[in-house]
């Protein structure tokens, strides 16, 4: 997208409250006025390096190590990674670190107790 349009459009564009309505689910309003923050202070490069991540990320090349993600089941940016552990939130959206935090604490818990017990 940042080839195709202005920065300064798709910021306002992704800003908008239909968008970040469809994005983060109607629910999570009081996160809006952040995402925006988070959107206006975003540098140019890290949101074309961000939207280049988003829509490729995906390889299918075989991972050389064990990877744990944790995923909003209503994300509506971008579909849970392909790994197999992969914790889905069903009811949370993009922004999963605000909106469920304690889903994402007690995922990392879990993960840095595995790479404790295995030093």
């Amino acid at each position: 997208l940042p080839g195709i349009a202005p920065l300064a459009l798709l910021r306002r564009f992704f800003a908008s409250e239909a968008n970040l309505r469809y994005f983060f689910g109607g629910d999570q309003r009081q996160y809006f006025p952040l995402a925006r923050r988070m959107l206006a202070d975003t540098p140019d490069d890290l949101l074309r390096r961000g939207a280049r991540l988003a829509t490729g990320y995906f390889s299918g090349a075989p991972l050389p190590c064990r990877v744990a993600a944790i995923h909003g089941g209503r994300d509506r940016i971008m579909a849970p990674p392909p790994v197999e552990n992969c914790t889905v939130v069903a009811d949370a959206g993009h922004g999963l670190v605000m909106s469920h935090a304690a889903p994402v604490t007690d995922m990392l818990r879990r993960e840095v107790a595995l790479i404790a017990r295995a030093k």
